[in-house]
């Protein structure tokens, strides 16, 4: 559960909050549960996928500038 620290008169004082959405004029402390997961954090599976969706995009933008340009060609 996240955690409202805010410098007061007597020291640092820790409010807890119901969500980390909740309003807090200090620092909020999170803990690991409270952050999401990081989306760039891939698995070889994950990143597998990922390079040959890229490398699919690349070739067929590579067969149409050919064709194009074959096309092109012709007149």
């Amino acid at each position: 559960m996240p955690v409202c620290a805010i410098s007061g008169p007597s020291g640092l004082e820790l409010h807890q909050l119901a969500s980390a959405a909740d309003a807090c004029s200090g620092v909020v402390l999170l803990q690991a549960a409270d952050v999401p997961p990081n989306p760039f954090v891939l698995t070889v599976a994950d990143g597998l996928l990922v390079s040959g969706a890229v490398g699919t995009v690349w070739g067929l933008a590579w067969s149409l500038r050919a064709i194009r340009s074959v096309l092109q060609d012709k007149d």
